[in-house]
């Protein structure tokens, strides 16, 4: 079961650390930080669907700066995913962080190693 919920994320990705705003749109801030900031503007007209992941204390957080919750994006394609991924590196320094989209258990298993 496991293996084909990660098939079902093979897509997508989660983009960390991106700061919430009150009735932000997702979709329009994640093609600014594709085309200004990785240079990717043909990637934006790939994505097939993103959002910002909720947590319990969604409304807390923007009120407290807390850690901000991620944005998972899922792409049309497999390679508009890893035209990404070969991308992220032009993140560094900017506290935004790019992981995959992993099952808890397989995330579980990343964290231990």
């Amino acid at each position: 079961m496991d293996s084909l919920e990660q098939y079902t994320r093979r897509n997508s990705i989660r983009l960390f650390g991106v700061p919430e705003q009150e009735n932000e749109d997702t979709l329009k801030l994640v093609k600014e930080i594709l085309t200004e900031k990785m240079e990717l503007p043909e990637i934006c007209f790939l994505i097939d669907r993103c959002h910002r992941l909720k947590s319990k204390n969604a409304s807390k957080n923007i009120a407290t700066n807390a850690r901000p919750n991620a944005i998972i994006i899922k792409f049309m394609s497999y390679n508009a995913k890893m035209s990404v991924n070969q991308q992220k590196k032009a993140l560094k320094g900017t506290g935004w962080v790019i992981t995959d989209d992993l099952t808890s258990n397989r995330y579980a298993l990343y964290r231990v190693f």
